[in-house]
């Protein structure tokens, strides 16, 4: 799992976050001002295979950087993006985010991971952070979180499932390529459930809790210093398939003890 490549080319350092519509502008420095090198379209071809997102978020597509004059034209906002955040100035614009803050709402995320983890960057308390589930950056360290749901059986089995969300504007590494196992611990009353195997409750009947247990494995030998967040979610559903619960949380990928507002997020070759 090639995780360090292409994340470290850049950081993007918040600010303090604080409450209302803008977030300060990020300190300059060598580094920061390093992590802002504009790259065009031309320069990543894996970025116009990404088109429909641009679409998706107001921005043109790749075609018109690739002419021989695109040098000529970097100043303009579909290519810079003067706070390193990952997003293009004009994406920004056409959103309403500030192009001079890596975090718009300072709530401690870059507007682009709240994109990538399809929260709200202009809603401070979005994404909700009782919603993470944090994975310390270190060889084989782990990490688990609990679901717990609850259902009136009539005799039938309920089923987990472990899905990772789609990260839109990102690379191809999900949640996924940190998952470990999953399983059903318990039921509540216990006399409530006639067994249980694997993600499996059997022969649930009346009112009764379930609980389940997702882990996740950090794999990777690089040492990454800036943080990932990375969606996803466990379901519950009968023998039929009829969903009967559906919970989203969060991955974040983090050295330990930097949290969202005391670190820099991971960032990119080239803004989106």
């Amino acid at each position: 799992m090639a995780l360090a490549s292409g994340e470290e080319r850049g950081k993007v350092a918040l600010a303090e976050p604080r409450k209302g519509p803008h977030a300060p502008s990020v300190p300059r420095g060598p580094e920061a001002d390093a992590a802002t090198h504009v790259t065009t379209c031309s320069e990543r071809p894996e970025l116009r295979a990404a088109s429909a997102l641009a679409v998706a978020l107001s921005v043109a597509g790749c075609g018109h950087h690739n002419s021989p004059d695109a040098a000529a034209h970097r100043d303009t906002p579909e290519i810079l993006d003067r706070d390193g955040d990952g997003l293009c100035d004009g994406t920004e614009l056409a959103r309403g985010l500030d192009p001079e803050s890596a975090d718009t709402d300072g709530d401690g995320f870059s507007d682009l991971t709240e994109l990538q983890i399809n929260a709200d960057p202009l809603m401070i308390d979005s994404p909700d952070r009782d919603t993470l589930v944090v994975l310390p950056t270190e060889r084989l360290a782990t990490t688990s979180v609990a679901f717990t749901y609850t259902v009136r059986g009539e005799g039938g089995s309920y089923v987990g499932g472990f899905s990772a969300r789609p990260r839109p504007l990102a690379d191809e590494t999900s949640a996924n390529d940190f998952f470990l196992s999953a399983v059903a611990v318990a039921a509540t009353p216990p006399e409530h459930a006639a067994l249980i195997e694997g993600e499996r409750f059997v022969g649930v009947v009346g009112r009764t809790l379930l609980s389940y247990q997702v882990d996740f494995e950090y794999r990777d030998d690089a040492l990454i210093e800036c943080m990932r967040a990375y969606p996803f979610s466990y379901q519950v559903k009968l023998e039929d398939g009829n969903i009967v619960g559906y919970q989203q949380r969060i991955l974040l990928v983090a050295p330990r003890g930097m949290e969202p507002g005391n670190g820099p997020w991971c960032g990119v070759g080239a803004c989106f």
